[in-house]
């Protein structure tokens, strides 16, 4: 295979289904965070500002990885 199709490292690995386990451990960690704030009694701005945020969309980006696999073959 000379060429990496949409988002597959090698044949074995696909990047998706990996950024989909770090989205979700992300969203875990967040809830279980804010829950805890929530406990504790802290202020309300600083719950919003955790409710607010958002987990990136993606820990591992396809490009730079293909990109040093080619460089590394």
């Amino acid at each position: 295979m000379n060429m990496l199709s949409g988002q597959v490292l090698y044949l074995t690995i696909n990047l998706n289904d990996i950024n989909h386990i770090f989205q979700r451990g992300f969203e875990l960690i967040k809830e279980d965070v804010f829950w805890k704030l929530v406990t504790t009694n802290v202020d309300q701005s600083l719950l919003d500002h955790m409710e607010a945020w958002l987990p990136p969309c993606c820990a591992l980006d396809s490009t730079l990885l293909t990109n040093a696999l080619v460089l590394g073959a």
